[in-house]
């Protein structure tokens, strides 16, 4: 995260696997933005939301 405030922020707002999964777009994103490719960027958020689901539906 970039920092402790926005850190902090996110988790009273999105408590529990809400904040990770959150954590985890956002540093998907962080990703392709540093190797200033935003190819597939769409395709892997969209996959780890799917994820998600699936893991609240089980």
């Amino acid at each position: 995260m970039k920092d402790n405030k926005e850190n902090q922020l996110l988790k009273e707002v999105f408590q529990g696997n809400k904040y990770s999964l959150i954590e985890d777009l956002l540093e998907i994103q962080k990703s392709k933005a540093l190797m200033n490719r935003k190819r597939g960027l769409n395709d892997e958020i969209e996959s780890k939301v799917e994820s998600y689901i699936k893991k609240k539906l089980i």
